[in-house]
């Protein structure tokens, strides 16, 4: 049954990215009054019954619907690409002006903060990626470039010593202590250990 679900899902998939495909992105990203509040209620939905944290996972990533289980953080990675690539076209000659600097800063907090407190930490760093890497395609200022710059040793600082939870340091840790990687090879080191060996066998251009 699984082999013919995910078969089901993979047909599914290629039907309706050929749909969208058809569909010009700028009219999908005009209508971010739609999907923007979907994928942020769906989101949500995880602080209720419906969310299910799946055994040995520390966050609460997945919708069970009965019938069907979704992770609404995926929906929600798209929902904001489309969202803040349409606010960036709308500001884009005043973009590094103090306020819409500073609403740009609260459409990417939103998002990540949300998938922050479900404890997916893996998918907040995404968040985080897509957010600087948007502005910085869009034309950010180096003044603010080199405000980050400064701001993140003490940031990293403070994160590490008063804000990050135990579990959330031994996934930094186990990056250079061996004890802790032959102890955790099945837990926290296993993504870490995967990729390494994917890295030896193809490179880095794989």
């Amino acid at each position: 049954s699984q082999y013919k679900t995910q078969l089901i899902a993979t047909i599914g998939g290629i039907i309706i990215a050929m749909i969208i495909a058809g569909i010009n992105y700028r009219f999908i990203a005009k209508l971010w009054y739609i999907y923007g509040p979907i994928a942020l209620g769906l989101t949500l939905l995880l602080f209720t019954s419906l969310g299910l944290q799946r055994e040995g996972a520390d966050d609460i990533g997945w919708l069970d619907f009965g019938i069907m289980t979704i992770q609404p953080s995926e929906i929600l990675k798209l929902a904001f690409i489309l969202s803040f690539a349409y606010h960036l076209s709308k500001v884009e000659d005043r973009m590094n002006e103090p306020i819409h600097f500073i609403l740009l800063c609260i459409h990417g907090a939103v998002p990540t903060l949300i998938i922050v407190e479900t404890g997916d930490d893996g998918s907040a760093l995404v968040f985080i990626f897509i957010f600087m890497c948007m502005m910085i395609a869009a034309g950010l200022s180096w003044k603010y470039m080199a405000l980050i710059a400064i701001a993140i040793p003490p940031g990293v600082y403070v994160l590490w010593n008063y804000l990050m939870q135990p579990h959330q340091q031994k996934r930094f840790q186990v990056l250079w202590d061996t004890q802790m990687q032959q102890e955790e090879a099945l837990g926290i080191y296993m993504q870490q250990r995967v990729g390494k060996i994917a890295l030896g066998s193809g490179g880095l251009t794989g």
